[in-house]
């Protein structure tokens, strides 16, 4: 008999770190989970401790015979999201939350102007987990942040700029994990 599971395959990508990467639009996506990313790519920085929330929603519509039967289930949609707070007031945040195209001199400071109608900011995102020695990498060709957070400025809290981005276009894992890599198959 096939064994069921193993707990080898049981994941805590948070023990081990792992960061969100952002580079601009038309960057060259890693095609393994191992080589170094294009030099375009920057961390996003410090992540809350939830770290990156990774959602899937598939809309359906639901084809009923007669007598009030499902026969059939056609998919609509489907919307593929990744959620993030960033903890650190960097100028790649402020790009990514309130949509900065640059930061510029102010006396002895610096003045970020916030746009007066924000827009979706897009580029390209690689997302790396590791968990000991298995690692994995999701590679989002095009990254759509459409979505902000509120941003407390409390003092309990360190004050985080909170994202969602959609995944438009090509999207995949690469990974080390033995499970996957002994279902691999080669394509021709």
């Amino acid at each position: 008999m096939a064994e069921l599971y193993t707990k080898a395959d049981v994941r805590v990508w948070a023990s081990e770190g792992g960061a969100v990467f952002w580079a601009p639009k038309g960057t060259a996506l890693p095609e393994t989970h191992d080589e170094d990313l294009d030099p375009g790519f920057s961390p996003v920085g410090i992540l809350s401790e939830d770290g990156p929330t990774e959602g899937l929603s598939v809309d359906t519509n639901k084809l009923k015979g007669w007598p009030r039967q499902t026969v059939r289930v056609e998919p609509t949609s489907t919307e593929k999201t990744v959620s993030f707070t960033m903890l650190q007031n960097t100028p790649l945040a402020a790009e990514l939350y309130w949509g900065v195209e640059k930061v510029v001199k102010a006396g002895t400071g610096a003045r970020i102007d916030i746009p007066e109608s924000i827009g979706v900011v897009e580029g390209t995102v690689v997302i790396e987990k590791h968990d000991g020695d298995v690692v994995e990498r999701r590679c989002i060709e095009l990254g759509q942040v459409s979505e902000r957070g509120d941003q407390a400025s409390g003092n309990e809290d360190a004050a985080g700029k909170e994202v969602t981005l959609e995944s438009v276009g090509k999207d995949y894992i690469l990974t080390n994990a033995p499970a996957f890599v002994e279902a691999a198959v080669t394509v021709p």
